[in-house]
């Protein structure tokens, strides 16, 4: 009987950790610059095996960031490559990865991922106000979420970093109303972050 209870006890804790992991997960959309597919690893390393390919507009639960966010952490339901069926974590390379659900693929795409209009962008730089450098704390809308720091100002663009609630990062300057350009002291990244996810 002890030892039922027991059996009976753990798999109660691993039901726990798994729903609590699910809880926690952010839901991200693949999107590719050529509307193509992306490789799903074992790993957080381009060396070791593809496990699958995703298309383009996949809707992914992320649990977590890594290698300075340039890879995602997510949670694989599916058939392999091979054709076996596999459930169980995964990486996915960040960049690829968007937190709205992206429109359809066209085409006449430039394959950097970027999904920003140059002439938009050059009118956004043109504004830029170079600023003393100041410190920002990152807040999320959720505190288990997370704050991403992009290549260019837009939400549409290519996701450099994610950064949980708290981290500090250093602005240098300021475009228009919506975006600040930062730095993260520690690792050196800068990039782009929406002002609506920040406390001065």
């Amino acid at each position: 009987m002890k030892r039922r209870h027991l059996i009976a006890a753990i798999v109660m804790a691993l039901a726990l950790v798994l729903l609590a992991a699910v809880a926690m997960a952010e839901t991200y959309y693949v999107k590719t610059g050529d509307g193509k597919t992306v490789n799903v690893r074992y790993t957080d390393d381009t060396s070791h095996e593809v496990l699958a390919q995703l298309k383009y507009g996949t809707k992914v639960n992320v649990l977590a960031f890594t290698k300075g966010g340039a890879w995602a952490l997510i949670t694989y339901d599916g058939k392999t490559k091979d054709g076996d069926y596999y459930y169980g974590d995964a990486y996915i390379m960040s960049k690829f990865l968007v937190p709205y659900k992206p429109e359809p693929y066209s085409g006449g795409g430039s394959g950097s991922g970027s999904g920003t209009d140059t002439s938009s962008l050059n009118a956004l730089f043109s504004k830029a106000k170079i600023v003393d450098p100041y410190r920002i704390t990152v807040r999320p809308t959720r505190a288990s979420g997370q704050v991403n720091v992009r290549w260019a100002p837009s939400k549409a663009s290519t996701l450099l970093r994610a950064f949980p609630s708290g981290a500090e990062l250093n602005v240098i300057a300021e475009l228009g109303t919506d975006w600040f350009q930062v730095e993260d002291p520690d690792s050196g990244v800068v990039g782009f972050l929406n002002k609506a996810y920040i406390v001065k």
